[in-house]
């Protein structure tokens, strides 16, 4: 964990026992499920709730600097268990928030995005509500009450974490244009990239997430892509995923996550957060009090687009599936920068790497004798080699599949990342499986085979 801005606990403690802000925390945790962080250093056992006054004086005098909430609602949290199906867990939810949670390493750009945000949901006649995260992030808040009960046939409650991870694919990308037209209209693009590429290792406790920036690709189709820089992640939309309570403190800044007013929210100022500034008002987060149903046409359009992408993604799959029957054995010069570290020997992971070079030489016309033979020329750089009969029993597995596979997609961790062969180039930030990288830098030596191809079925 990140350290912890807060050396004495005694302002915390005098925070927390104050009647206004004991209230808030009470009227929010109804039915949620709460996890509470003791000084950054750890969090309480889970399940828990907060069920009275007494409850949030005696955790901040055991330590607890912050609260965190559910997005869903439960008939009774501790039921919950690690080892609950999604059945069961369906049985006992009774309803969920959508929460968009938007993440960057400035809180101007997260008061932009949050203001486009909200300008999209009001587009379709929602009601939503903010609040800053306590850090460089803003929350966005829809209530579970602007759904309807039910949806396609199922109970809303039901449809989650799905349904809220569709509705942000969409606004995401329903606002992009605009969005991103409103960034290169009032913002040096280039100084703003490499600004975070200069304050990377400023703090090198954290090397993966300097190593994940360097990889980053700004930009999209040509274009700046803001969403490069601001998340606003559905990975966060997962069953039982906690976030800041309302008037929770933040242990990493030492700011309170307040409500932030919709109408204004471009000029808020950090300076609103400090603890001693804090002063209830008439500003809600999670307004419970809207037109039940309102966010229908949202969710049919949300899933239309869904729909859409879905099939657009199969012609893809098919259209690369098709062209990759008819593919010539595409050279090594060609492979993309992981497959070709694979080839240069593997101290662990030989079987994994195995299996990824069988998928990915398989589709870039490799026959299976082209294959054993390569592999047995890998397989002699290792100081432990496989044994002979694993590669050939492999191989032969393999050959009596039906259907060709893909290597895993390069956001795979498990594979890339994990094995330490993700060493990207330009071009790997443009697709996301070694087989399109492949089919994409060798397009002119595919060509040129196809020509010839042609030719000499035009003179027989």
């Amino acid at each position: 964990m990140a350290e912890s801005v807060i050396k004495d606990n005694a302002h915390i403690i005098e925070y927390y026992s104050r009647e206004d802000i004991i209230n808030e925390l009470l009227k929010q945790s109804k039915n949620k499920e709460v996890g509470i962080c003791f000084n950054m250093k750890y969090y309480g056992q889970r399940p828990d709730v907060l069920s009275n006054a007494q409850d949030i004086i005696t955790l901040a005098k055991a330590g607890a600097t912050s609260f965190h909430i559910s997005q869903e609602t439960w008939s009774d949290p501790f039921l919950l268990q690690t080892n609950n199906s999604k059945k069961e867990m369906d049985q006992i939810r009774t309803g969920w928030d959508l929460i968009f949670d938007i993440d960057t390493d400035d809180i101007e750009y997260s008061k932009i995005c949050a203001h486009f945000i909200i300008k999209k949901l009001n587009e379709f006649g929602i009601s939503s509500t903010a609040k800053f995260s306590g850090g460089n992030g803003v929350h966005i808040g829809v209530v579970y009450e602007s759904f309807p009960k039910i949806f396609n046939g199922q109970k809303m409650n039901f449809l989650f974490p799905e349904v809220p991870r569709i509705i942000i694919n969409f606004i995401r990308e329903d606002m992009r244009a605009e969005f991103t037209n409103y960034f290169l209209k009032n913002y040096d693009i280039e100084k703003i990239v490499n600004n975070i590429k200069e304050n990377l290792f400023n703090d090198l406790k954290d090397f993966s997430k300097v190593e994940n920036k360097l990889k980053l690709n700004y930009y999209k189709n040509g274009f700046f892509d803001p969403f490069s820089i601001i998340k606003v992640d559905t990975v966060l939309v997962a069953s039982r995923h906690l976030y800041r309570m309302l008037y929770s403190v933040n242990e990493k800044t030492g700011l309170v996550s307040i409500p932030i007013d919709i109408n204004n929210i471009l000029n808020f100022d950090k300076n609103m957060a400090k603890i001693e500034n804090i002063e209830l008002n008439n500003i809600l987060f999670l307004n419970r009090n809207v037109k039940e149903g309102c966010a229908i046409n949202l969710l049919v359009q949300s899933y239309d687009f869904q729909i859409k992408n879905m099939i657009a993604e199969e012609e893809k799959r098919k259209t690369l599936i098709n062209r990759q029957r008819n593919i010539p054995k595409i050279p090594e010069e060609y492979f993309s920068p992981c497959m070709k570290c694979i080839l240069k020997g593997m101290s662990d992971g030989k079987k994994r790497s195995l299996f990824i070079m069988q998928n990915y030489l398989s589709n870039i016309g490799w026959t299976k004798e082209d294959t054993e033979l390569l592999f047995n020329d890998w397989n002699d750089k290792h100081d432990e080699p496989l044994r002979p009969t694993y590669i050939k029993t492999h191989l032969n597995y393999h050959d009596k599949q039906k259907d060709k596979k893909l290597p895993p997609n390069c956001d795979n961790k498990t594979y890339y990342v994990d094995m330490g062969i993700c060493k990207p180039d330009n071009l790997c930030q443009k697709i996301k499986n070694p087989v399109s990288y492949t089919i994409r830098k060798a397009n002119t030596f595919i060509e040129e085979f196809e020509k010839k191809s042609k030719k000499n079925k035009t003179q027989k």
